[in-house]
C-alpha cells in the first residue's frame, strides 16, 4: 500500500537474486533496492559496503536455506549454514549500527520449533532446537536484537509466487505435479502459514519505508495443512480435490524422514495493526491472472 505522504528511502539488500528480491525490484522500484554485492561473513568487507552505500536501508535477504543440507551441518560454526545466518547477519547489523543506517532482517518461521498449538506472535523469541536452519536463523535474531543501531526483524512463512524461471515453491510445485499426476502423499498433520510473496514484499516495502522498528510477521492470513494447499491447488487448476493423497507427516518421521516443524501458526495481528498491509488467502491468490505451474 503506497503512501503518498511518506518520502522513499533508497534499500540496499544482499540476495536480490531470490525470489523476495527480484520480486520486491519488480513492485517497488521507487526503493532501489541497490544490490549490496559483498560476502556477508567478512566484517571488513562488510564495513567498507554499507558505508560507501548511498542508501540509508539495508536489508538482509541473503541466507543459507537448504534445510537438509544444515541438517548436516548441526553444531558446526565454521560450516557455511552459521558462517552465513549468524555470522553474515551480525556483521550487517554491526556495520548498519556504526554507520547509522536502518538495517532489516529477514527471517522465517523456523525460528519455532513448532511443538506448541500456537499461534506464534510477533513478541515470541525463537526457540527452535532440532531444525539446525532455524536454529541459526533464531540465533541471529537474538543478535540483532542486541544491536545499537535501528533494526527490523520480518519473518517469513513458506512464500510461494506466480511464476519464476529461477525458483519453484511449495504452491507452483504441487500445481506443477498435479497437471502430471505425479502428487505425493501431502501431510494433514501439519500446520503452515502459506504467504503470497507479494505481500511479504508489500511489508518489507513498508518497514523500509517508515524505517519501522520491531518483530514483524510478513505472513498469509490463514493456517493450512500441505494437503489442504494441495486441494485448494487442484481446486484452482479444475481437477477434483478428492484424488489427492494424504500422508503424515509424524509417520514419515517415525519412517526415518527428516523432522519438520509439526505445527507454525504464525499471527500477523500485531503487524497488521501496525502496518495496515493487505494480504491474500491462499485461494484469493489462487485467482489472480499469470500462474505458470
Amino acid at each position: 500500500m503506497h503512501d503518498a505522504t511518506l518520502e522513499w528511502p533508497l534499500v540496499a539488500a544482499t540476495g536480490m537474486t531470490g525470489m523476495i528480491g527480484r520480486r520486491a525490484k519488480e513492485l517497488f522500484p521507487e526503493l532501489g533496492w541497490d544490490s549490496l554485492g559483498v560476502d556477508i561473513t567478512d566484517q571488513s568487507a562488510v564495513d567498507a559496503a554499507v558505508a560507501s552505500t548511498r542508501a540509508s536501508v539495508i536489508i538482509n535477504l541473503a541466507a543459507y536455506t537448504d534445510v537438509s543440507g544444515a541438517r548436516q551441518q548441526h553444531d558446526d560454526i565454521d560450516a557455511p549454514c552459521f558462517r552465513i545466518n549468524v555470522d553474515g547477519a551480525r556483521n550487517l547489523a554491526a556495520a548498519c549500527a556504526r554507520s547509522g543506517k536502518h538495517f532489516v532482517q529477514v527471517s522465517t518461521d523456523y525460528v519455532f520449533e513448532g511443538d506448541r498449538a500456537g499461534p506464534y506472535l510477533e513478541s515470541d523469541d525463537g526457540d527452535a532446537r532440532s531444525d539446525w536452519y532455524g536454529v541459526t536463523k533464531s540465533l541471529a535474531e537474538g543478535l540483532i536484537k542486541q544491536s545499537d543501531g535501528g533494526w527490523a526483524i520480518a519473518r517469513l512463512s513458506f512464500p510461494y509466487q506466480q511464476h519464476s524461471q529461477r525458483k519453484t515453491d511449495i504452491v507452483r510445485r504441487i500445481g506443477a505435479q498435479l497437471k502430471t499426476g505425479s502428487i505425493s502423499a501431502m501431510f494433514s498433520d501439519q500446520i503452515i502459514t502459506p504467504t503470497f510473496s507479494d505481500d511479504a514484499v508489500g511489508t518489507l516495502a513498508h518497514i523500509a519505508r517508515t524505517r519501522a522498528q520491531g518483530v514483524f510477521h510478513a505472513v498469509g492470513p490463514e493456517w493450512l495443512s500441505p494437503h489442504q494447499v494441495a486441494t485448494r491447488v487442484a481446486e484452482s487448476l479444475g481437477l477434483d480435490a478428492a484424488t489427492v493423497p494424504s500422508g503424515s507427516l509424524k509417520s514419515y518421521v517415525n519412517a526415518g524422514g527428516r523432522p519438520f516443524p509439526q505445527t507454525l501458526r504464525m499471527s500477523s495481528e500485531a503487524t497488521k495493526s501496525l502496518l495496515n498491509q493487505p494480504t491474500h488467502t491462499l485461494s484469493e491468490a489462487l485467482r489472480l491472472p499469470g500462474w505458470v505451474f
